[in-house]
């Protein structure tokens, strides 16, 4: 028989094939084949640096108070207490965390891992709007985490709008400093339009829009479904771009479901602007991509390209806050959420 051919494997490349296994393989099964293997282990949970992948927070299965779900690979999840205590150093970010429970415990926990969740936060609104305690909640414990890293608001309804303006601030648009990205089904509304239902959101959109930055980002408001307002809010969004004394930077983009060719440009020389429609369709017959911009004169193609690709950067950390009124629990009673 011949003898086995030793294969010299040299420790980077273990290293590098261990980022590839779960830290319980890891730690369980790889540290026990040999003493190398377990040296190797202690280097790779030590000094790995990787993000949680997805972590929900929901009620316990008994019923009492709250427990981390965490999916695994295999369709399966993990149930686990919350932490009490800071999270190792290793771990460097969260890409999904899923709210669908809330008390006291919750909160503590959340401030806890708050270092993962600081910034780009893209966050998805699931409150009814009949869940009145469940926003006042949000508002309260949660929305303070978060304000300062929010870069985008996902699926934002009507009443999404409504219910922020009434619990959080009726300037939260504005107070969200690094808010970049709104994707919604509202349509901007200028306080000039003649509407029979003047809307808080639609008002805040267009002001929104027209909030000068100093970082020379763009803001981008991605509209979700085709609606026949465009036409009067492209209007009113180039009249108040010819009045203009100060420039701000934006894109808007919907999709139209049908064949749709109009175009347009603009400049403004006194704040060295310009403003245009442009339509875009693989297939003119289904669909049209409609993208209205608002940017200066001297923008270069490579700096459209930026603007865009931070329009369409991943939704990473993504917090989904999903819970109801009957899905809140104990607060301490100085700062009960019930009173």
């Amino acid at each position: 028989m011949e003898a086995a051919t030793e294969l010299n494997v040299s420790d980077k490349v273990w290293l590098d094939a261990l980022m590839w296994l779960e830290r319980a393989e890891v730690g369980t099964k790889f540290a026990l084949i040999n003493a190398r293997f377990n040296s190797l282990v202690d280097v790779q949970l030590t000094q790995r640096k990787w993000p949680i992948e997805k972590l929900q927070i929901g009620r316990a299965a008994n019923g009492n108070g709250a427990e981390i779900c965490i999916p695994t690979d295999d369709a399966d999840f993990k149930l686990l207490p919350l932490a009490s205590t800071p999270l190792p150093d290793s771990i460097i970010g969260i890409n999904s965390l899923t709210i669908r429970y809330i008390d006291h415990n919750v909160v503590t926990f959340l401030c806890i891992i708050r270092r993962l969740f600081s910034s780009n936060i893209a966050l998805k609104l699931s409150i009814e709007v009949t869940e009145h305690n469940s926003w006042r909640v949000m508002a309260q414990y949660i929305w303070p985490l978060l304000q300062n890293g929010i870069n985008a608001l996902l699926d934002m309804k009507k009443s999404d709008f409504a219910m922020m303006h009434k619990y959080v601030s009726p300037t939260v648009l504005f107070d969200c400093v690094n808010l970049l990205r709104i994707y919604t089904q509202m349509y901007p509304q200028s306080p000039e339009d003649d509407v029979d239902e003047q809307l808080p959101g639609g008002r805040d959109l267009f002001a929104w829009l027209h909030t000068p930055r100093t970082d020379g980002c763009a803001l981008f408001l991605k509209l979700v479904k085709w609606k026949p307002e465009w036409h009067q809010m492209s209007r009113r969004l180039v009249q108040t771009f010819n009045e203009a004394i100060m420039p701000v930077n934006f894109v808007i983009g919907v999709r139209a479901p049908f064949s749709y060719s109009e175009r347009f440009h603009a400049e403004n020389e006194l704040t060295m602007e310009q403003m245009s429609q442009q339509t875009n369709s693989k297939n003119p017959m289904l669909d049209t991509g409609v993208v209205l911009l608002r940017g200066p004169i001297s923008l270069t193609a490579l700096q459209y390209k930026e603007w865009m690709t931070a329009a369409n950067d991943e939704f990473k950390p993504l917090i989904r806050i999903e819970f109801g009124d009957a899905d809140i629990g104990p607060f301490l009673s100085a700062s009960s959420p019930h009173k």
